[in-house]
């Protein structure tokens, strides 16, 4: 199952229209579904929109193999281009989290940058919205760093000027084909190839003691790892056990950047 989440609706209509999808009986969310796909609109807002695809997400829970979308409209960049975010950071707490970059979506990659409110300003270089950080941090509690996928959309470059609905509608609608058949791709592959860690590696994992959020996130990590040739066994045996929860975010951080 391929998971999309949009922060409005007509970011969302592409999508249900073109792939036919009907709407759930769902009556706190608008969820829209077939077989292949769910389309969950989380409303805007960093908090918010997390609260929004928790619940989704445990009324329609994700298998391992499923891969999970945010599409979006944003500011920065150049107006109309599609970009794929490979860093989101939220503004307020200035904490970072990175999708595992692994599929080539053939798109420029971005750092993304969640505020609490439209921002009048973009730095250059980055894209701002308000939703990605908070989507990354629900989403990563089921699927894995190299299954979560943010494709943002510039309607503008801050000043908001003829954002209207029908204008973010067109600029979804211009990828919207491209975006779900990439997501097809993704999930075809990791239905066909299984990723699988040898018994002495689950145990190594087992015995870091983390939460099962932060087992996943390793998880991701010792994958990329492994496909580069990396000896994820022997990097495990040099971790120590944790016991804390400052303990886990300082382990996952090494882990990340012995791997990164």
């Amino acid at each position: 199952m391929i998971y999309i989440a949009t922060a409005l609706y007509p970011e969302a209509k592409p999508f249900i229209k073109g792939l036919g999808l009907k709407r759930a009986d769902e009556n706190k969310l608008q969820i829209f579904k077939n077989d292949d796909f769910i389309l969950i609109i989380t409303g805007t807002g960093t908090i918010d929109s997390a609260v929004s695809l928790s619940y989704a997400l445990g009324r329609f829970l994700p298998s391992k193999n499923d891969v999970f979308v945010n599409v979006g409209c944003c500011g920065g960049g150049r107006v109309g281009e599609l970009y794929v975010c490979n860093k989101i950071t939220d503004f307020s707490s200035g904490r970072d989290v990175y999708p595992d970059m692994i599929y080539n979506s053939g798109r420029e990659e971005m750092p993304l940058i969640s505020y609490v409110r439209p921002k009048s300003e973009i730095p250059e270089g980055t894209l701002g919205d308000m939703e990605g950080y908070g989507l990354y941090v629900a989403a990563s509690a089921h699927f894995y760093a190299h299954k979560m996928f943010f494709f943002k959309i510039s309607s503008d470059v801050g000043e908001h000027k003829g954002v209207t609905a029908e204008f973010v509608a067109e600029l979804v609608n211009k990828y919207w084909k491209d975006i779900a058949e990439f997501s097809e791709r993704v999930y075809s592959e990791g239905a066909e190839a299984e990723f699988s860690f040898s018994e002495a590696e689950i145990k190594e994992i087992e015995r870091l003691g983390l939460t099962h959020s932060n087992t996943l996130k390793v998880k991701n990590l010792l994958k990329y790892y492994k496909l580069g040739g990396g000896d994820a066994l022997r990097l495990l045996k040099d971790c120590p056990t944790s016991s804390l929860k400052r303990e886990e975010g300082e382990l996952v951080e090494k882990i990340r950047n012995l791997v990164l």
